[in-house]
C-alpha cells in the first residue's frame, strides 16, 4: 500500500484511537504502537481496559493482515498466541473474514483486536471466555471449519477443504459434504467466497496443520490387544 493511502488510514484510526502513533524504522516496515484504550459491552458485562501494543503492517498490507504484539506484558504467552509471540487473534480465515468487511487499519482494530482483548479482560475477571474458544494449532483450524461447514465429520470437512487447496471448484460435482447434492447446490456459494479471501497455498497450509493433528492423535490410540 502508498504510504499516503496508510497515513489516510491511520488518520481515521487515531481519531477513535488518539494514544496510538504511526512510525517507521529506517529499513523496517510501518508499525502503529501506544497504548489501546476500548470500552466494549457483552451480554451486560461492559469492559474498560487498555493494552499496550505494536502494529506491524506488512508492505504488502492489506493483502497480508498486520500482525500485533502486546508489549505490556499483561497477557500470558499461553493465552493464544503464535509462536512469534504475535497475538492469535483467531481461526486465520475468521480474521480474514472479519477484514473484508471494514479493509482498514480502523476494521482490523476495531473488528479483529478489540475482541481479543475484551476476551482476555473479560476471562481475567469472569473466568471464561465471553465468545468461546477454540483449540489451539491444527484441532483449532478443524473445529472453525466444521463449524463453518456444518459438517463433523472430519473426513468430509477435509475434502472440502481440497477444492479450496487445489483450486478445483467443480459446480456440477456432488458435494464432498455428503447431502447428496451437487456443489453449486450445496456449498458452493460458501466455496466460492472463501476462495476469495485466500491463496489456495494457505488452504493447503491449513489442510496439512489438520492432518498433522490427527495423525498425531491417531498415533497416541492404544493398539487393541489380541484375543
Amino acid at each position: 500500500m502508498e504510504d499516503l493511502k496508510l497515513y489516510e488510514q491511520f488518520l481515521d484510526l487515531s481519531l477513535s484511537f488518539p494514544n496510538l502513533r504511526l512510525q517507521k524504522d529506517v529499513k523496517g516496515p510501518w508499525y502503529v504502537s501506544g497504548v489501546l484504550k476500548f470500552s466494549r459491552e457483552y451480554l451486560g458485562h461492559p469492559i474498560d481496559d487498555e493494552y499496550s501494543v505494536k502494529i506491524i503492517v506488512s508492505e504488502h498490507y492489506p493483502d497480508v493482515l498486520p500482525k500485533i504484539f502486546e508489549t505490556g506484558k499483561r497477557i500470558p504467552k499461553d493465552f493464544h498466541h503464535y509462536q512469534d509471540e504475535s497475538l492469535c487473534l483467531g481461526a486465520p480465515l475468521a480474521v480474514k473474514q472479519k477484514f473484508s468487511r471494514q479493509p482498514t487499519l480502523l476494521g482490523f482494530v476495531d473488528n479483529c483486536v478489540i475482541p481479543y482483548l475484551y476476551s482476555f479482560s473479560y476471562q481475567s475477571r469472569f473466568g471464561k471466555m465471553p465468545f468461546g474458544e477454540l483449540s489451539h494449532g491444527g484441532i483449532g483450524i478443524l473445529e472453525y471449519y466444521q463449524d463453518l461447514f456444518g459438517v463433523n465429520d472430519r473426513r468430509r470437512v477435509l475434502k472440502l477443504l481440497q477444492i479450496l487447496a487445489d483450486d478445483n471448484y467443480r459446480g456440477h460435482d456432488r458435494c464432498p459434504c455428503g447431502s447428496g447434492k451437487r456443489i453449486r447446490s450445496c456449498h458452493g456459494k460458501l466455496l466460492l467466497k472463501l476462495q476469495k479471501l485466500q491463496s489456495p497455498e494457505e488452504f493447503h497450509a491449513e489442510q496439512n496443520l489438520i492432518l498433522k493433528h490427527l495423525i498425531h492423535l491417531a498415533m497416541q490410540k492404544p493398539a487393541l490387544p489380541y484375543n
